[in-house]
């Protein structure tokens, strides 16, 4: 099975759990009963990092004032209480754009700035204790500060672990910052920070990666099993799964060029009597290439329901958007959205979804030809007529209207005083259509004349 990367959309997309503002494509959701459930924050369970090897995890390090590393031993790293724990399966190495970097775990000290350790050049460093949002410093030199600036959406970075198991994450953007706040360091989301360390810069260069799919997952998992329609109930155990509708948002601007959401609506139904958590889900969408696609933060966030995060307790109904950032076409005609729940691979259930892809929309505007043919003044100079065709060669017919026709001198509008034929105009398709338009003169020796959108500089008016 192949796999996609997808970059990250930029910030600026479907803020706050805004929809984006380009066309959604796809049959909505029936109506539903019971509240919405959303969230603002996609975690996935990264607690097989540390349960494989039986060690628990180290505190997370105070960001606001990091300082100096400690080098643990090869078998136990020391923490704030002096009690050495289990090595946890921790980063090995990272891999970007065929380029390895050896990674070490550092156990980092409040009490002052955080630098790349000295003796450590070419090095890697883990900080110890991020296992979620996983912190990753990389020495501050020349070659390595123009790789990180190299990195460009579609480019993958590759975390190898104590276990062998690799961890794939998307380029998600950059910045610069002065110093490490307690936002970069937070444990909420699955991702990767890398952060240039050491050098005489006052900014440090701060690199982000999207989690997507590990190998170990995908090698994991199971036959697909049961197979339902769109607005189907799947029933996995104690849960009904039933996907509401579907949607596809592909011509918003703040979207990266050549990417489109699409949007899974969906409702679970916990018919247990022990409380569920969302986090223990996985939701992925595969294309008819046989793609896959992890669920993308903002892209959930811009759907129906936002992101489920909230538990669901016993008995009770609640509704989320699985959200995947997709190329632009998104390949059909069958998509397949695939839900389970972590620690019980026998419950499995994947929606067959009809898709075909919409054919972008011309705007018939865009297809017409214009072409002038005579200019002239008035006998009294008053007055400037324009003579023209315009040739359509769309396949729907054109309509041109007043306001689409303007002349104007130096800024400044000037009159239609008559048109023939009088607008709006209809072109059809392959047709021609032969115009004059008359104008009051312009003031200046010079003036645009301007038909749907295509402009002409007409000069001699003195």
């Amino acid at each position: 099975m192949s796999e996609n990367r997808p970059p990250q959309v930029p910030s600026g997309a479907a803020a706050e759990g805004s929809r984006p503002s380009g066309r959604r494509w796809g049959a909505p959701p029936p109506t539903l009963i019971g509240a919405a459930v959303g969230g603002v924050i996609m975690v996935i369970v990264f607690g097989m990092l540390l349960s494989r090897t039986g060690g628990g995890p180290g505190p997370t390090p105070d960001p606001t004032i990091l300082s100096e590393y400690s080098l643990p031993s090869a078998d136990a790293i020391l923490v704030d209480s002096g009690t050495p724990h289990s090595q946890v399966n921790a980063p090995i190495s990272l891999t970007l754009k065929g380029l390895q970097f050896a990674v070490l775990p550092y156990q980092v000290r409040p009490d002052g700035e955080w630098h790349y350790p000295a003796g450590q050049s070419g090095t890697a460093v883990w900080v110890y204790g991020t296992v979620v949002n996983f912190v990753i410093g990389i020495e501050q030199t020349e070659a390595n500060s123009a790789l990180l600036r190299s990195l460009a959406p579609g480019d993958e970075i590759t975390m190898t672990t104590t276990s062998g198991w690799q961890y794939h994450f998307g380029f998600a953007g950059r910045e610069e910052l002065e110093s490490p706040g307690a936002d970069l360091f937070a444990q909420t989301q699955p991702k990767l920070t890398l952060v240039s360390l050491g050098g005489e810069a006052g900014t440090r260069l701060v690199v982000y990666g999207e989690y997507l799919m590990s190998v170990g997952e995908a090698e994991s998992e199971q036959d697909e099993g049961l197979s339902v329609s769109l607005g189907e109930a799947a029933l996995l155990g104690e849960i009904r799964v039933t996907v509401l509708g579907a949607s596809y948002v592909y011509d918003d601007p703040e979207l990266p060029q050549g990417w489109a959401f699409y949007l899974v609506d969906y409702q679970i139904e916990n018919l247990s009597q022990e409380v569920l958590d969302p986090n223990r889900f996985r939701m992925q969408l595969q294309d008819g290439e046989g793609n896959t696609y992890s669920v993308n933060l903002p892209a959930s966030q811009a759907g129906t329901f936002g992101y489920l995060l909230l538990t669901i307790p016993p008995n009770t109904v609640a509704h989320g958007t699985a959200g995947y950032l997709v190329p632009a076409p998104l390949q059909g005609p069958k998509l397949g959205w695939t839900f389970e729940q972590l620690g019980a691979p026998e419950n499995v259930v994947k929606v067959l979804i009809d898709f075909e892809s919409p054919q972008e929309t011309v705007d018939a505007r865009q297809l017409a030809t214009i072409s002038l043919t005579r200019a002239e003044l008035s006998g009294d100079r008053t007055l400037l007529s324009v003579w023209g065709t315009v040739t359509h060669e769309g396949e729907d017919e054109l309509v041109v209207t007043g306001e689409d026709i303007t002349l104007s001198g130096e800024g400044s509008p000037m009159a239609l005083r008559s048109a023939d034929p009088a607008p709006p105009w209809t072109v059809e398709p392959g047709g021609t259509l032969s115009f004059r338009v008359v104008f009051q003169r312009p003031g200046s020796r010079t003036a645009t004349f301007a038909l749907l959108d295509q402009s002409f500089e007409i000069t001699g008016l003195d």
